[in-house]
């Protein structure tokens, strides 16, 4: 069985402009993502995650940080700067 789909010219320009914008703001994003370092801009591992922004990383330089932290249902990268240090 064949099925042939018609779609005119303006169709499919429009479906190119369409998928091009939806690129750009998936996209978006990763332009303005940020590091936040801990403690350098805050002092706590929360404090970070909650000025986080979607796609940003909390990276936390080796110590001893005695808390309970919650991502807050955020999409952002908590790191630590251990592994860097040898």
């Amino acid at each position: 069985m064949v099925v042939i789909l018609y779609t005119d010219k303006l169709t499919f320009t429009a479906m190119k402009k369409l998928t091009l914008i939806s690129l750009i703001l998936m996209t978006a994003n990763l332009m303005f993502a940020q590091i936040i370092n801990i403690p350098d801009n805050y002092s706590t591992i929360q404090l970070g995650i909650e000025a986080a922004n979607a796609g940003d990383t909390v990276l936390v330089e080796p110590g001893t940080y005695y808390e309970n932290i919650n991502f807050l249902g955020k999409d952002i990268t908590v790191a630590s700067m251990y592994l860097f240090d040898f």
